[in-house]
This record gives C-alpha cells, structure tokens and sequence, in this order.
C-alpha cells in the first residue's frame, strides 16, 4: 500500500454538533452575546409584566413578533431568564438579524457538544481528529481527484 503526504486547508468553519437543533425562542442575541432562554420563566415574567400586550400577541400566532418582543422585553440583569450566556462575533449577530425576519428561515441554531457542568461548548482533540478523517473520506468518496504532491 503507497502512503502520501498531504496537508488539509479547512476552507469552511468545522462544526462538531451535538445533534441538538434549538428552536428560535430558545435563544437571543442582543448586545453582541448569544443568551440560552430559560423559557418558562422568561413565559412567567412577560405574562406578569405585560399580560394583555403578550397574550395578544400570542394569539397572533406570528413566530416573528414573537421572537421580536422576546427581544425588546428581555431583560438581561434579571438572571432568572437565560442560563447562560457568549460573545458572538459581530457578523453571526448580523446574520441572526438578517435571518429573523425572513420567512423561509426557521433560524434554527446547531448546537456543539457541551460541557454537562457548566455548559461550555468544547472539542476534545479526538473530534478534530475524527472530522478530519471524515472529511478527507467524503471528499474522496465523491470520486473528485485530491490535488497529491509528492
């Protein structure tokens, strides 16, 4: 069997997913930081402080000024909402913006593998290794010629 050496170039983010999809109104992003809602107390806190104008507007069935108003009303100070909370770069919270009112994006964000005690996003070396390896099959699975130099 002939061996070769050859360096892989990511040309796109690698993301590691931990299968979970979360529903828009599972998150917010204002402020420059991605916020995990807490979602019955965040459906506890706009009942108590804006009862007519929440509850009318859930009868409007609009999944996009439902999201709005989560957004305008979000507290961030009141801890009891979100679980936790990351910086996101400037043009993933523009994309979130562009997207939020488009209706043919559901705006589902893919979840990484997390930490179970404190919730942080990580990728152990072995991930990295096996994404690579899958990578490199796939591309080589779809008959398409690697650039090999010897």
């Amino acid at each position: 069997m002939k061996t070769y050496k050859f360096i892989l170039k990511p040309i796109t983010n690698i993301h590691i997913g931990s299968g979970q999809e979360l529903d828009p109104t599972e998150y917010i992003i204002t402020n420059g930081k991605l916020y995990y809602i807490n979602q019955f107390e965040m459906i506890k806190y706009l009942k108590a402080k804006f009862p007519n104008e929440f509850d009318n507007l859930l009868n409007t069935a609009d999944l996009a000024k439902i999201i709005d108003f989560f957004i305008e009303k979000f507290d961030e100070k009141n801890r009891l909402l979100w679980s936790s909370a990351y910086q996101v770069s400037d043009d993933f919270a523009h994309k979130y913006q562009e997207r939020l009112h488009n209706p043919q994006s559901e705006n589902p964000l893919y979840q990484f593998i997390r930490n179970g005690l404190n919730n942080s996003p990580y990728l152990k070396t072995i991930y990295k290794d096996r994404i690579l390896q899958a990578k490199t099959l796939r591309y080589l699975g779809d008959n398409n010629k690697p650039d090999i130099k010897k």
